[in-house]
């Protein structure tokens, strides 16, 4: 059985056609659809070794959530890659080795290694940014951006908290934010972070103490997105009452 590979440009009626090709796959996954129809609409689309795979039946075995985004952006002629006439048996192998991680593609992208917390701290900045309301799959080409546009604070956090694996993504990603809106209190939130690290001298009126047992009765706790959303409000209510000079009450878990 000889398959052929041929590069083509996106039309109409070439993507109406390999969808009605697909008769007997996955269930569709917006998330995955989004994320293919951001990239196209950020002009990151490459012609990569994946793209389009057709058996030697005529069904779609491959490439369904691609087409589906260029459908749902109104077909823009963008090129693709069509690999037709493959063995039948080539659905049972498809995404079934091990895929490569975001900090995997980072570490392509950048050419060099990020640090291991660095995806999920711009992920939850991402996820700030559009306030929590959607917590579909992120591409690795958003939290790029995100990662380009903190990489310094990013490494200033990491570099001034001691076991960082001890705190929670959130938590870091509120410190980077902050510190990336008030560049000049930069140094006052590293001893923000450290004050909280030992929990020396600390009275009850102060934002560090109560931030510091929030962080010790929640740690080990379930991380959904309502975790998230509210260890990352609480960490920047924390943050800001001691910028500010200003008292605060117990932070309370909701979940």
């Amino acid at each position: 059985m000889n398959a052929t590979a041929r590069i083509v440009t996106a039309t109409k009626e070439l993507v109406d056609s390999l969808l009605a090709m697909n008769i007997n796959n996955r269930p569709m996954r917006k998330g995955v659809v989004d994320c293919y129809k951001q990239d196209i609409s950020d002009g990151r689309w490459l012609v990569t070794n994946q793209g389009i795979g057709i058996d030697a039946n005529g069904v779609l075995v491959d490439g369904q959530h691609r087409l589906e985004a260029l459908k749902e952006m109104g077909y823009p002629p963008i090129q693709l890659l069509i690999v037709s006439g493959l063995d039948p048996q080539v659905r049972s192998v498809i995404d079934q080795h091990a895929k490569r991680s975001v900090r995997d593609i980072w570490r392509l992208v950048l050419d060099h290694n990020v640090g291991s917390q660095a995806p999920a701290i711009c992920s939850v900045i991402y996820r700030a940014k559009t306030k929590f309301s959607k917590m579909a799959r992120i591409s690795p080409q958003r939290l790029k951006d995100v990662l380009d546009e903190h990489s310094e604070e990013i490494q200033f956090v990491l570099e001034n908290i001691q076991n960082t694996s001890k705190w929670a993504a959130p938590f870091l990603a509120a410190f980077v934010v902050i510190i990336k809106e008030h560049p000049i209190k930069t140094q006052e939130v590293a001893q923000f972070i450290a004050r909280v690290s030992c929990g020396e001298n600390l009275t009850r009126k102060m934002p560090e103490y109560h931030f510091r047992n929030y962080l010790m009765t929640n740690r080990g706790q379930p991380g959904g997105g309502v975790v998230q959303q509210e260890r990352y409000q609480k960490a920047i209510r924390a943050l800001m009452a001691s910028l500010n000079g200003e008292e605060m009450g117990v932070l309370r878990a909701s979940y």
